[in-house]
């Protein structure tokens, strides 16, 4: 690999060069899918048409952009990551905390309620953007929801996602929680 884009060897000007480059791809490719799928029964996932597959490349180059920047931008060996700087009042390290235990059951939870929302959203008489937003916000919301209200706060499924086993939760646990 070149550019200083190899997760083995991961440098954070690079990796956040793979993140901008990321976001203007799939800023690029958002408009080209709205455009693709705009005809009637046109499916810019399946169509062998130049734009449907130019899109659809567009989004895996996004895609492997963000793979790079997430695996170089949380790479432990660096120092306290920014998201982790204290501020005044310790949100930082809080919000940090908890996002990084939160990350494997988000991953798991979110695949099965985006697809429910988008089985309910897909029937609307909406423009696809409008479509897109409710299933984005929605889906965030309930997978958030569901982690923080089932799967944190039960032993059970703490184990089943192979947390570690409730304790009490800590100072600044309880504050971000309030």
């Amino acid at each position: 690999m070149s550019g200083g884009l190899d997760p083995a060897h991961p440098d954070r000007h690079a990796c956040q060069r793979a993140a901008v480059l990321g976001l203007v791809l799939f800023l690029i490719g958002m408009p080209g899918f709205l455009v693709a799928g705009d005809t009637p029964g046109a499916d810019p996932f399946t169509d062998l048409t130049v734009l449907a597959i130019g899109v659809r490349t567009l989004y895996g180059m996004a895609g492997w952009c963000w793979l790079v920047a997430i695996l170089g931008l949380l790479d432990r060996r660096r120092g306290t990551p920014a998201a982790a700087r204290d501020t005044p009042d310790g949100r930082g390290r809080r919000l940090y905390g908890y996002l990084a235990t939160a990350a494997l059951p988000l991953y798991v939870l979110h695949q099965p309620i985006v697809v429910a929302v988008a089985y309910g959203v897909v029937g609307w008489h909406a423009p696809i953007v409008v479509k897109y937003l409710v299933i984005v916000a929605a889906s965030l919301a309930l997978t958030v929801a569901a982690y923080d209200l089932l799967v944190r706060r039960t032993r059970v499924t703490r184990f089943l996602f192979g947390m570690r086993a409730h304790s009490p939760l800590r100072r600044s646990e309880r504050r971000f929680a309030e």
